[in-house]
């Protein structure tokens, strides 16, 4: 791993970690669970409303969910959104599953239904709270069985985390994201990138991916960070477009009241 890499990671993780004043603890996480296939669902039972069912019909799915960052004793939360179409029609009042990868295969963590916005909140309780680990969640729409992918990582209160940037510092440039939104082209990582973070992650840091990607661009995100060899971990991303900088930072965090509590920061 370059020295280069390694001090710029380590001065993003620094500028936007939370305050906690507790000395911070490098941790080795469990080895994460691989579920070679998608969680094995029932059949679609329709919409519940016909707006929906209509831009169900008319477009994409656009679902996106916020990965849980959370200490072993603190709320567990799966929060997302729903929505279909370019123009992102929240699709209201419909029903998920909440679904984890464990060594045994996918497990059903719960239901839960959207509020007028398309926004949904399960809170994992008894059984279905994630063990300390990393892990991959899943979430299928009821209606169609549509569905999106979320990280979750649980670790103990003061462990130590990576935190990088991830347009202009893992892509080749600043605005490379908008070649491949618009124009569907693969963005190139920076050399080295991949491996510098999976030499972090072998010392012991869980990687955090902190952006000014607004949250609709989640599922292309993790399927970027997969395709150049990044290793997993959960994004926080921004509501909305936001500006760089501090901005981001408190965009991001905004988005997920939970992760101010993670008592987490970088080394």
């Amino acid at each position: 791993m370059s020295a280069r890499w390694y001090g710029t990671l380590v001065a993003i993780g620094s500028a936007c970690a939370s305050q906690a004043t507790a000395r911070p603890s490098h941790w080795q996480a469990p080895a994460m669970a691989n579920c070679a296939s998608a969680p094995a669902v029932g059949h679609p039972t329709g919409f519940r409303h016909l707006a929906t069912r209509v831009a169900g019909g008319l477009g994409e799915p656009r679902h996106r969910g916020a990965d849980v960052i959370a200490t072993e004793s603190e709320p567990q939360v799966v929060r997302g959104v729903l929505a279909y179409t370019a123009v992102d029609k929240a699709a209201e009042d419909e029903d998920i599953e909440v679904y984890a990868c464990t060594p045994t295969g996918w497990r059903a963590l719960g239901t839960t239904r959207t509020d007028d916005d398309g926004r949904f909140a399960l809170t994992l309780a008894g059984d279905a709270r994630l063990p300390i680990g990393l892990h991959a969640l899943a979430i299928s729409v009821v209606g169609d069985r549509s569905g999106a992918e979320l990280t979750a990582l649980i670790a103990p209160r003061g462990t130590a985390v990576a935190v990088s940037d991830v347009d202009g510092t893992l892509t080749s440039s600043e605005n490379a994201i908008v070649g491949e939104v618009v124009l569907h082209r693969d963005v190139a990582a920076k050399p080295d990138a991949g491996a510098a973070l999976q030499a972090l992650v072998a010392r012991g840091l869980p990687i955090v991916y902190l952006t000014v990607r607004a949250r609709r661009f989640d599922q292309l995100t993790h399927r970027w960070l997969a395709s150049h060899g990044m290793p997993r971990g959960p994004i926080l991303e921004a509501e909305s477009i936001t500006l760089p900088g501090r901005a981001a930072c408190r965009g991001s965090r905004a988005s997920d009241a939970s992760t101010d509590r993670s008592g987490a920061r970088a080394p």
